[in-house]
C-alpha cells in the first residue's frame, strides 16, 4: 500500500502587501487526482509573482517563531496600514484528513532595537515588521468521526485560548497558570 501521508497548500490569500491589493491563488487541481496539482507560476511583470513567494516566506518565518527581516515592513502597501495573509493547508495521513486555515496580519511599527538615547532623532527612523491577529483553525474528518470548523488560537481575543473549552481543559481553572499566561500574551 501506497504512504497517504501529505501537507500542502491548498490556497493562498494575499491583501495589501507589495503591490497586490487583494489576491488568491488556489493550488487545488480539481480536475482529475493528479499527485500534484501545480507545476509552475507564470504571468506579467508586476503580477504578484514574487509577492506570492514573499509572502510564503513570511509563513515560514511565522511558523518557526522567527522574526522576520525588517525589509517586510515595507512591503505593506503604501495607501494601507498593514496586510492580510492567509493560508489554507490539507493534511493527510492515512484515513485522516485535515483541512487546516492560518491567517495573519503584518504591520509597520517604529524599531527601537539599535538606538540609544538621542540616537533615535539623529538618525534616520527606522522599522520593523509586526505580525498580530493569528488566528489557526481546523476540520477533521476520519472514518469514525468529523470536527467542525473551530478555532485552535484565535489573538484576536482578549482570551488567552480559544475556544474556552480547550483553555478550562488545559489550565483547569488554575489561577497561578492563568496570570502566567495572560502576562505571556500581553508581552509577546
Amino acid at each position: 500500500m501506497m504512504n497517504s501521508q501529505f501537507v500542502r497548500i491548498e490556497s493562498i490569500t494575499i491583501e495589501n502587501f507589495k503591490n497586490v491589493r487583494k489576491g488568491v491563488l488556489d493550488f487545488e487541481n480539481r480536475r482529475k487526482k493528479y499527485r500534484t496539482s501545480i507545476v509552475g507560476l507564470y504571468g506579467q511583470n508586476g503580477s504578484g509573482k514574487t509577492a506570492l513567494i514573499d509572502a510564503i516566506q513570511l509563513l515560514k518565518y511565522s511558523l518557526c517563531g522567527k522574526s522576520a527581516p525588517n525589509k517586510y515592513a515595507d512591503y505593506i502597501n503604501v495607501e494601507k496600514d498593514f496586510a492580510i495573509l492567509k493560508f489554507q493547508f490539507k493534511m493527510q495521513k492515512a484515513e485522516e484528513t485535515y483541512d487546516i486555515w492560518y491567517q495573519f496580519s503584518i504591520k509597520k511599527v517604529l524599531d527601537y532595537s539599535d538606538m540609544e538615547g538621542d540616537a533615535l532623532a539623529e538618525s534616520e527612523t527606522r522599522y520593523k515588521i509586526q505580525i498580530f491577529d493569528e488566528v489557526l483553525s481546523f476540520t477533521y474528518l476520519s472514518d469514525k468521526e468529523k470536527i467542525r470548523k473551530s478555532a485552535l488560537i484565535d489573538t484576536r481575543t482578549a482570551g488567552v485560548f480559544v475556544p474556552k473549552s480547550k483553555y478550562n481543559e488545559l489550565l483547569k481553572n488554575i489561577d497561578e497558570d492563568v496570570m502566567e499566561l495572560l502576562l505571556t500574551k500581553r508581552l509577546v
